[in-house]
């Protein structure tokens, strides 16, 4: 995986940690999973090297369970994929060439 797409995780993972309506956010473990998820996708596809959108199309699954959302968040009928989706959004992904690959 390439210093960029692991960039892209972290930040991904720290926008959840600072998101207001997110009480408790993404682990190091849970970083690490999405890792292992994005190299298993990768792999799926015929690629030896992860994409951003490998990670990306994984957010949902792999950290949907594990925020823990405030009680305002709970009170406006916030969803974790709502949030996800919103992070995802914001947090942008970086631009792989070949050069970078």
């Amino acid at each position: 995986m390439s210093p960029e797409v692991t960039g892209y995780l972290v930040s991904l993972v720290g926008a959840t940690r600072s998101h207001p309506m997110v009480r408790l956010g993404i682990s190091p473990r849970g970083a690490l999973a999405l890792c292992r998820c994005a190299k298993a996708a990768a792999f799926a596809a015929g690629r030896d090297f992860v994409l951003p959108e490998d990670a990306a199309e994984l957010v949902p699954y792999v950290f949907g369970h594990r925020l823990m959302l405030s009680s305002r968040a709970r009170l406006n009928d916030y969803t974790p994929e709502a949030i996800l989706a919103q992070v995802l959004e914001e947090t942008p992904a970086p631009a792989m060439t070949e050069r970078t690959l």
